[in-house]
């Protein structure tokens, strides 16, 4: 209850200042603009990695991430241009509202800190290490009409794989394909790259769609609870 409250009450804040939060007409000209902005800074952030550049490492990492949440800000109709502001929002309407998942916020806020950090520290090759696999770590969703209706949160596991660890569609939005135009979303962003997943045995929606979208079951293994078993399924690039 407590975060929560933190939450209202930094949003309460953001609201009086001069370029905190307001709330304007939503549009998708800036919304595209800003998912642009968002690839650009991964493609960056490819870059910076092969380099071993540990300050541009850190700072297209939070800005890919920052870009692709303003862009769904811009598409709700909500200015922030200060990103405490927008961090805050982000947790006040959608992950406390089960809107976007938690780990999205998460990301977000591990992003901003290791770019801070960087300015400040030396980092060793082990440290560097930590930063690209932190800084790999992503996330996607859908809007319908301006609203959410799925996110998703993978994450790098080497320079070939791609482990998508959380996969949502909203049940008020299931079978208008909006689950295969995510997933392909997810691709996009990562061409080249197999997907790799694990899915509850007894989820059988779940493992029938993963299987239409040319996904195989390559082993069944107890993965988090004693007598629960997941399906690990890849998807070949």
């Amino acid at each position: 209850m407590k975060r929560g409250n933190d939450a209202k009450n930094r949003v309460s804040w953001c609201l009086k200042q001069k370029k905190g939060i307001r709330f304007e007409d939503p549009n998708d000209n800036l919304c595209k603009a800003f998912i642009k902005k968002a690839r650009g800074s991964l493609n960056m952030l490819e870059s910076a990695i092969r380099k071993k550049e540990v300050e541009w490492i850190a700072a297209t990492a939070y800005y890919a991430r920052y870009f692709a949440f303003y862009a769904l800000l811009q598409a709700c109709g909500i200015r922030s241009e200060i990103h405490d502001c927008t961090i805050s929002l982000m947790r006040f309407l959608f992950v406390e509202e089960s809107l976007v998942a938690e780990e999205l916020h998460t990301e977000l806020l591990r992003a901003k800190s290791l770019r801070v950090d960087t300015q400040y520290y030396v980092f060793s090759e082990a440290d560097f290490e930590k930063l690209k696999k932190d800084a790999l770590g992503s996330g996607s969703f859908v809007l319908s009409h301006g609203k959410i209706a799925g996110d998703a949160v993978y994450r790098h596991l080497d320079k070939d794989r791609i482990e998508i660890k959380n996969f949502r569609i909203d049940k008020n939005y299931r079978r208008r394909d909006l689950g295969h135009f995510l997933l392909s979303q997810i691709e996009f962003e990562n061409s080249g790259r197999n997907l790799v997943l694990d899915v509850t045995t007894k989820n059988f929606l779940g493992v029938e769609f993963f299987i239409r979208n040319m996904f195989r079951i390559t082993a069944r293994e107890e993965l988090y609870r004693e007598g629960q078993f997941e399906y690990l399924m890849e998807k070949q690039a």
